[in-house]
């Protein structure tokens, strides 16, 4: 490799900000799994949070399971499992549970040349502990 394309490289990782991700993204693909094919997956989540002397941390663990319907419809379910530390005053205390249940429909609705949308619409069923900070109390 040359020294330039070395020197570009360095020139950009040094210059570059900063990058977070976190689950669940804003977008999904448009594919499906297709029909009486099944996807499981399990996902991770870490959050922090420190306001005026309060301090929590949420672990999420998210099982989700598609399950294709016909080739462009899968209905997925999504459970996800909380563990929540939270300190104030000195004091520590720990919840942990399952959080809101997602039920969605996911729709690929055109496709032609390479290109293809989708639509994947479906509320949250509110079947955490809302007094324990594992749920929305209400459905979304």
């Amino acid at each position: 490799m040359s020294k330039r394309v070395l020197g570009a490289i360095f020139l950009v990782l040094v210059f570059s900000g900063t990058g977070l991700a976190m689950h669940p993204l804003i977008t999904d693909d448009t594919g499906t799994q297709g029909k009486g094919k099944i996807q499981i997956e399990l996902n991770y989540e870490f959050d922090h949070e420190d306001t005026d002397g309060e301090e929590e941390n949420l672990h999420d663990i998210s099982t989700i399971v598609s399950y294709g319907i016909i080739d462009r419809v899968d209905f997925v379910v999504g459970l996800p499992y909380q563990f929540i530390t939270t300190k104030e005053d000195g004091e520590k205390t720990t919840e942990d549970g399952i959080s809101d249940m997602t039920l969605e429909v996911k729709w690929r609705f055109f496709e032609r040349k390479g290109l293809s949308l989708a639509i994947k619409p479906g509320p949250s069923i509110p079947i955490g502990d809302d007094h324990k900070g594992l749920g929305a109390r209400k459905m979304r």
